[in-house]
């Protein structure tokens, strides 16, 4: 049994597949930044939910990044924990990846040129382009964040993929909106998944210091 999940963009999602790739029971939490209070608590829902018990499992499958920095940690923790914990492997993928991989599985897509896009929360926008060809996904190139008149100058240079969460930021540039599933996470981590647990951050976090009183 494989269990996947994604705490990378505001929400996240816990799903248990089976090594054939059909899925057994899933969950998707919409409230923003709650990853730290109910992601292992959701999983372990799941699994309950599955009758799967965690001694079943034989693969943990998770995003590593670009997207909430928060989300990243917790997610990547709990994966090195249950790695630890259950000593089975766990496999990372990039977060633009299985969202481009998600789109493909729910939507016809007919253009060489890919570009996946999400929201920083900060002014800019976790960018990675993508070719597609005769079904493969390969990358043009590694992650980075941009400013939205960059996403304007490559929008006519194919299309652009975002999660709903990113769209409205998008404003009147065409793009394809679906949220990151869990069967693309999966699919990505067929064709491009690490053994790397180091978060893919891009840019750095946004902190300030506390002010001191006196």
């Amino acid at each position: 049994m494989i269990l996947i999940f994604d705490a990378s963009i505001e929400g996240f999602s816990v799903g248990v597949f089976h090594s054939n790739g059909a899925m057994l029971h899933s969950v998707t939490n919409s409230t923003p930044y709650s990853h730290t209070e109910l992601l292992v608590p959701t999983i372990q829902d799941v699994l309950s939910a599955a009758s799967v018990k965690f001694q079943d499992l034989t693969q943990v499958v998770t995003t590593k990044g670009p997207g909430s920095f928060t989300g990243i940690r917790v997610g990547l923790a709990t994966a090195a924990g249950l790695r630890t914990a259950l000593n089975i492997p766990v496999t990372t993928v990039n977060t633009l990846s299985a969202l481009v991989h998600s789109a493909i599985f729910h939507h016809t897509v007919n253009t060489p040129h890919i570009h996946a896009v999400i929201d920083t929360k900060c002014g800019e926008f976790y960018h990675q382009g993508f070719s597609y060809k005769d079904g493969e996904i390969l990358v043009d190139a590694s992650p980075t964040s941009v400013p939205l008149t960059e996403l304007v100058s490559v929008a006519g240079q194919g299309i652009i993929i975002t999660d709903p969460s990113s769209e409205a930021m998008l404003e009147n540039i065409l793009c394809i909106s679906t949220p990151l599933t869990l069967e693309g996470v999966l699919q990505a981590s067929k064709e491009s998944g690490s053994t790397d647990l180091q978060p893919l951050y891009v840019r750095s976090a946004n902190i300030t210091n506390p002010k001191i009183h006196v």
